[in-house]
């Protein structure tokens, strides 16, 4: 996965991009995984998941989602995302400032 960002350009929502080893993978979806506890704050966990596909070409294909930020966040429930992918995870927190 190389992001997961906050765009708040129309309704607020969470995008995740990543690439995949091989081409034709669909249906790209944030799957719910529940909340975890850190010091006391809760993270939803969610997994960058996607259908692979049965035959395919040995070639880079990026592969997108994105989740209504509301969604996202249980109803405002949490402040911290934490996006589980194959080889590496991302955490976004969205009361951290620009730059900081």
């Amino acid at each position: 996965m190389e992001s997961a960002t906050i765009e708040r350009a129309g309704p607020p929502r969470l995008v995740v991009r990543g690439t995949a080893h091989t081409a034709g993978w669909r249906d790209a979806a944030l799957r719910f995984r529940g909340i975890q506890r850190d010091k006391g704050r809760p993270i939803a966990v969610y997994e960058f998941t996607g259908c692979r596909p049965s035959i395919a070409s040995q070639v880079l294909s990026p592969i997108t989602t994105e989740l209504d930020l509301r969604s996202a966040t249980r109803g405002n429930l949490v402040r911290r995302i934490l996006i589980k992918a194959e080889v590496n995870s991302r955490l976004v927190d969205l009361d951290r400032r620009a730059g900081s």
